[in-house]
């Protein structure tokens, strides 16, 4: 199984919300602060992203749309998508 990645920053509520979301769905994450790692950081603005948090499984996006992408799936598609 591939690990589900969320980049986050601090004091962002959509990042908060997407960990809590991801808590009670009961799917183990890592989290990576971009503003304590400037490579992740650099990559993820090289990515075209603007907003946080993003989700990747490798180097592929888990959904569009950060927190509100997030909340629209299902465990199951989740699930399935680190498999």
């Amino acid at each position: 199984m591939n690990t589900l990645t969320i980049y986050t920053k601090p004091g962002c509520t959509y990042c908060a919300q997407a960990k809590d979301h991801l808590k009670k769905l009961d799917i183990a994450y890592e989290e990576i602060d971009i503003s304590q790692d400037e490579a992740k950081r650099n990559w993820i603005l090289s990515q075209g992203h603007k907003t946080l948090p993003v989700l990747y499984v490798g180097e592929k996006l888990l959904v569009p749309g950060g927190f509100n992408g997030l909340k629209t799936m299902r465990r199951e598609e989740i699930m399935e998508r680190l498999s």
